[in-house]
């Protein structure tokens, strides 16, 4: 019984994973038709995908994306794919700009606390970021965060700049860190993906 069990499980995943590799095939081709004919054969065919998707959000966001992580992983990537497929929608444009904003946004700097490492460099930062940023504008000491960092690049630059590699240095760590910045880029991806296919409702 055990076996009949696994065995059914085996031939669901094969037809779903089938089911993937034919949607991808699928893009695949639109993509390729789009390069050769500039988007003329390609947009009715987006825009029908575009129609489908709205008129059925719960084929790619309801039951099909609650069969596991990986299902919905697999049904985000085709839709990103499907956007950038898509004539004049600018997927990747819009994702650049957007994650742009998002990372010179201060009230997202304020909640992305600052990831020093032990390197004396970097204990000189988090101790100027405490005289010169945080005493004079609270007694209460916080957490530093990337809006800190922020004013301290300021301040240096008004006093001399005499910290202004190790603060770069600082800066493109933390800005470029994957595990901070993974969720923003996944969400502005997301947003992207909702632009390219919008409600008209």
């Amino acid at each position: 019984m055990n076996d009949d069990f696994e065995s059914k499980e085996e031939g669901e995943a094969s037809v779903f994973e089938g089911c993937v590799l034919i949607v991808i095939g699928i893009i695949f081709l639109i993509v390729i038709l789009g390069v050769i004919s500039e988007g003329r054969v390609t947009k009715p065919i987006t825009d029908k995908l575009a129609e489908t998707i709205k008129n059925n959000p719960e084929f790619f966001f309801g039951d099909l994306a609650q069969n596991s992580n990986q299902t919905r992983e697999n049904v985000r990537k085709n839709l990103i794919a499907l956007a950038r497929a898509k004539p004049f929608s600018n997927y990747d444009s819009c994702v650049k700009e957007r994650f742009e904003l998002y990372q010179s946004s201060e009230i997202v700097k304020q909640g992305v606390l600052i990831d020093y490492n032990s390197s004396k460099e970097d204990e000189v930062i988090k101790a100027l970021i405490d005289t010169h940023i945080i005493q004079k504008e609270t007694i209460i000491t916080y957490p530093h965060n990337l809006n800190d960092l922020d004013k301290l690049f300021n301040w240096d630059r008004d006093n001399g700049m005499k910290y202004i590699y190790d603060i770069l240095d600082l800066m493109d760590r933390n800005y470029s860190k994957d595990e901070t910045w993974s969720f923003i880029y996944s969400l502005t991806e997301d947003e992207c993906v909702r632009k390219a296919f919008p409600n008209d409702d």
